[in-house]
C-alpha cells in the first residue's frame, strides 16, 4: 500500500471523539495526591473540627457532618451537596497545583480515576458498579463505555504510528 492510499493521517479520515470524554488521574499522580504532607499540626485541626462541628452519635444512617437532614427538601439537599462539592473541589486544585498536577482536579476527576483503574486492572463490572453508588449495571455500563472507546482509539494510535515514520519514494 502506497502511503497517499491510507486513509489515516494528516487531513484524512479521524476517528471520532465521543463527545462525553472521561477524565482520569495517572497511577503516579493519584500516588503524589495520597502521599500528599499536609501543614505540621493540620491533622489536629482536623480532629478539632470533626470535635467542633461533627456529629457525636453516629450510626449507619448518619454522617459525621450533619450538612443534610431528614428534614430538609430535596431541592435544599441538593443546594448544599453542590456547595459542599464546590469547596472540595476548591480545596483539591490547591493540592493539586502544590503537587505540579496540571489537570482541572475535582471529585468527578476522582470518580473517574477511580472506575478507569478497577476497569484496567481486570476488576468486575459488577464491583465497580457498587464503588460508584450506581442501583443498575446498565448505568455502569454505559459509563465505562467511554473508557472502552478511550481505550480503542489509544491502541489505534499506537497501531497507526506508524505513519510518521514512513518516507514516500
Amino acid at each position: 500500500m502506497e502511503l497517499e492510499d491510507y486513509p489515516f493521517g494528516k487531513r484524512k479520515y479521524i476517528i471520532p471523539s465521543g463527545g462525553n470524554i472521561k477524565k482520569a488521574f495517572t497511577i503516579e499522580e493519584i500516588a503524589k495526591i495520597y502521599n500528599y504532607e499536609t501543614e505540621p499540626g493540620s491533622v489536629d485541626d482536623s480532629k478539632r473540627i470533626i470535635n467542633k462541628w461533627g456529629q457525636h452519635e453516629l450510626s449507619q444512617d448518619t454522617y459525621v457532618f450533619p450538612y443534610l437532614k431528614p428534614s430538609m427538601t430535596p431541592q435544599k439537599e441538593r443546594d448544599n451537596i453542590a456547595l459542599l462539592i464546590h469547596l472540595i473541589n476548591e480545596h483539591m486544585k490547591q493540592i493539586a497545583a502544590e503537587l505540579g498536577i496540571c489537570k482541572p482536579i475535582t471529585t468527578y476527576y476522582a470518580r473517574h480515576s477511580l472506575a478507569t483503574i478497577l476497569k484496567n486492572n481486570g476488576v468486575s463490572t459488577e464491583f465497580i458498579s457498587e464503588a460508584l453508588g450506581h442501583t443498575s449495571l446498565e448505568t455502569t455500563k454505559s459509563y465505562l463505555a467511554g473508557f472502552e472507546q478511550d481505550a480503542i482509539r489509544k491502541a489505534a494510535d499506537v497501531l497507526t504510528s506508524f505513519i510518521n515514520n514512513l518516507k514516500i519514494a
